[in-house]
């Protein structure tokens, strides 16, 4: 295949990221209506106390078992992709890959097995049914990582579609099926959310296709470049999610306000959490750009992206503020002094968060792992000094998540820059 041809099917391949989130946006649809119903649903169905812990889990799920795994199967893309442009197979590292997420599930289920009890204790309310519904999450998302990251990999935007779909189909149905039951047991609707990821991980396996064997990877690069992801992610999505739950463990005198914040905090990061899962179809388009060497067109996929992130976070900003009171007045009554000014600062700092998603696919495309996680330690060090400072506890949760994304946003920017320099 020529230069000419390859530039042709990487600038193809870069303008399908907008034609990619029309693919999937059915699945995306799913997911997201599955966060609100989970979130409103169980506010009417368990006490304030109650759905501050749900909230807290549904969080950690978000940084403990999307988050961690997301390492895997975004390796996973990258080098599928970097293989079909270079027209090399990659059956074998895929399969490396696999036996990784395996050896990192049962590292994760022996860490929970020992944090069992403080951490549901401290987080849970002594409630150990919201670990189990973790443990079980993560297991999902182990095996989600395979199917994911190689129908990402090879542009499989319906099957890719399908792992969305049924991730919220999955969290969506157990729930659903608990509240027409009437039931108000807040350890079953944690497990029936821990299962979601699970189902549909096993659903869509019978799909997928290793591919040819070939592309092996030494065993030190490509633990590494994992342990480099994994440990990104963890601080990212740990900035990014971990602000209720710290706010949960301070507010222990004012469990219904600490649980108002947690819904408010959600409702204005759902596009962000949409967001973040279409980063696994951006990351192959910009990895083409960068294995044919073309930073111009690799900057361009990121000028669109930013683009998109501004006109959707606009959307969101106005959104938030608009409704959102609205929202949450007719869920929990007393909104406990959540006003306008909080959830737009939420839903700004979200836009942020999205800015952070397309920043980091560009670095990864450039190989930059170590960048990455060095952003997300600033992040993180800025995010947890807010919580120093003389602020009551929601105050110092909404500014701990607009600074510390700002900051981000400007590290990774400024590395980018470096790096895609002509």
């Amino acid at each position: 295949m020529s230069q000419a041809q390859l530039t042709d099917e990487t600038a193809v391949s870069v303008q399908s990221v907008a034609r990619g989130a029309s693919s999937i946006v059915v699945g995306l649809a799913v997911l997201g209506a599955a966060g609100y119903a989970f979130l409103t649903i169980t506010a009417k169905m368990v006490t304030p106390a109650e759905y501050a812990t749900l909230a807290s889990l549904y969080l950690l799920i978000v940084v403990f078992g999307a988050g961690l795994f997301a390492s895997v199967d975004l390796e996973i893309s990258r080098l599928v992709s970097r293989g079909l442009a270079q027209g090399q197979p990659t059956g074998t590292a895929v399969r490396q890959l696999r036996l990784i997420a395996a050896g990192l599930l049962v590292t994760v289920l022996a860490v929970l097995g020992v944090a069992a009890d403080p951490l549901s204790r401290r987080v849970f309310d002594s409630n150990h049914w919201m670990v189990v519904g973790l443990a079980a999450a993560c297991a999902g998302y182990a095996v989600m990582s395979l199917p994911r990251g190689t129908f990402a990999g090879r542009s499989e935007l319906r099957r890719y579609a399908a792992t969305i779909g049924g991730e919220g189909l999955g969290r969506l149905l157990p729930c659903l099926g608990l509240a027409v039951a009437g039931v108000h047991l807040a350890s079953a609707y944690g497990i029936g959310v821990g299962i979601g990821p699970l189902l549909a991980a096993v659903a869509c396996l019978p799909w997928v296709r290793l591919g040819p064997a070939g592309g092996q990877v030494a065993w030190r690069g490509l633990l590494a470049a994992v342990g480099w992801l994994a440990a990104s992610n963890l601080l990212s999505l740990g900035m990014a999610n971990l602000g209720p739950v710290v706010v949960k463990t301070l507010l222990t005198d004012d469990p219904g306000r600490a649980g108002v914040f947690a819904f408010a905090f959600v409702l204005a990061r759902i596009p962000q959490f949409l967001f973040t899962s279409a980063q696994t179809v951006l990351l192959p388009a910009l990895s083409r750009a960068a294995a044919t060497g073309d930073h111009r067109l690799l900057r361009k996929g990121v000028r669109q992206s930013a683009y998109l992130v501004s006109g959707l976070g606009a959307l969101g900003v106005l959104g938030t503020a608009a409704l959102g009171g609205f929202v949450l007045r007719m869920i929990f009554g007393d909104p406990h002094g959540i006003g306008t000014l909080d959830l737009a600062l939420l839903a700004l700092s979200a836009v942020f968060g999205m800015a952070v998603a397309v920043l980091q696919s560009a670095l990864l495309a450039l190989a930059r792992h170590r960048a990455v996680t060095a952003a997300y330690a600033v992040g993180m060090v800025s995010f947890l000094a807010c919580f120093l400072l003389p602020l009551e506890p929601v105050a110092a949760g909404l500014t701990a998540q607009l600074v510390s994304a700002v900051v981000t946003v400007g590290f990774m920017y400024a590395v980018f820059r470096r790096a895609a320099a002509d």
